[in-house]
C-alpha cells in the first residue's frame, strides 16, 4: 500500500514554467510517512486516481502550493474524494489552492525557523547566496545587499555606491525595531512579468527566486515595476496587515532588486540606487 507521496525538486525546476515541470519533478512513492493527511493523499492519488492521473494532479502544483493538496483531504470527506473523479479534483485545487494554501500553511505546515533555502539559485542571472542563518536582518544584508555591492566594485569598480551602501546598512536595522520577522516561503521575483493564467484562466505564477525570508520582501519588486490590483492588495492585508515601518523597510528590499538590475543591465538604474541609498546614509 502506497503510504505517501511527495514531490521531489531539483534546482533547474526553479526555472521551469509549468509546461515544462514534468522534466524537472517526480512523484516519489515512500513508507511509513510521518503525516496522516500526506499518507491518505498519496494513497488516494496512486490507489484510486491511478499513477497518471496522480501525475497530472502533482504537475499541477507549484512546489508552494503543496499545502493546498494537504488541504483537499482535510477538507473533503473520505466519501466524497473516493467519488470524486481526478479531473474534477485537479479543477478544484486550481480554484482554492491560493486560499486553501494560506490557511493551511498557516494552521498545519511549519517551515524552518530559519532564514535561506537549502540551495542557492539566481536572481535573473545573478547568483543568490541561501546560507542559512538565524537572524533575518543578517541574513538580507549580507546575502543580499552587501553581496550586491561588492559584486558590483568587482564587475564595474563603483567605490562610491559601495561606501555609501556600507552606511545604509548601518540603519536599516532600525527600520525592523518591535517587527517579529517570521521565516516565510518566498517568490522572490515577484513582478508582473511572472505571472500569468494557464488555459483555463487561472493565475499562474513562475521563474522564481525561492527562500525563506521576510514576507514583506517580495513586495520590493512588486510595488517597483506595478502591476498588480488594488484587490490584490487589499486580499493580502486581510490575511496579514501592513506593520508600522514597512515604507522604510521596503526601501532595501527595492534596493536590492535595483542594485541586481544595475549588475544586469548597466549604469541606468545607478540613480535609482543612489536615491535610496542617499536618504539614509
Amino acid at each position: 500500500m502506497v503510504e505517501r507521496f511527495t514531490i521531489s525538486k531539483t534546482p533547474e525546476m526553479a526555472y521551469a514554467h509549468r509546461q515544462q515541470f514534468k522534466e524537472f519533478c517526480q512523484l516519489e512513492v515512500e513508507t511509513g510517512g510521518p503525516d496522516p493527511h500526506m499518507a491518505l493523499a498519496g494513497e488516494l492519488s496512486l490507489g484510486v486516481m491511478g499513477a497518471e492521473r496522480a501525475w497530472r494532479l502533482a504537475c499541477y502544483i507549484m512546489p508552494y502550493q503543496v499545502a493546498a493538496a494537504t488541504a483537499l483531504w482535510t477538507a473533503w470527506p473520505l466519501e466524497k474524494v473516493l467519488r470524486t473523479p481526478a479531473d474534477e479534483i485537479v479543477k478544484w485545487l486550481l480554484a482554492n489552492w491560493q486560499g486553501m494554501a494560506i490557511r493551511q500553511e498557516r494552521r498545519v505546515v511549519k517551515g524552518p525557523e530559519k532564514f535561506g533555502y537549502e540551495i542557492d539559485n539566481t536572481i535573473g542571472t545573478t547568483p543568490q547566496i541561501n546560507t542559512w542563518r538565524e537572524n533575518w536582518i543578517e541574513f538580507f544584508l549580507v546575502n543580499r545587499l552587501e553581496f550586491q555591492l561588492k559584486l558590483l566594485e568587482r564587475r564595474v569598480g563603483d567605490t562610491e555606491i559601495q561606501t555609501k551602501g556600507e552606511k545604509f546598512m548601518e540603519r536599516y536595522s532600525s527600520f525592523f525595531e518591535g517587527v517579529e520577522v517570521v521565516p516565510a516561503l518566498l517568490h522572490g521575483d515577484l513582478w508582473s512579468g511572472n505571472t500569468g493564467v494557464d488555459e483555463e484562466g487561472e493565475p499562474v505564477i513562475y521563474d522564481p527566486a525561492v527562500y525563506y525570508g521576510h514576507h514583506e520582501a517580495d513586495f520590493g519588486i512588486l510595488l517597483m515595476f506595478g502591476g498588480f490590483s488594488q484587490e490584490f492588495h487589499e486580499a493580502y492585508r486581510e490575511l496579514i496587515p501592513m506593520e508600522p515601518g514597512f515604507e522604510e523597510r521596503q526601501l532595501g528590499y527595492q534596493l536590492y532588486h535595483y542594485l541586481n538590475h544595475y549588475n544586469l543591465f548597466g549604469s541606468s538604474y545607478r540613480p535609482s540606487c543612489m536615491s535610496i541609498i542617499s536618504r539614509f546614509s
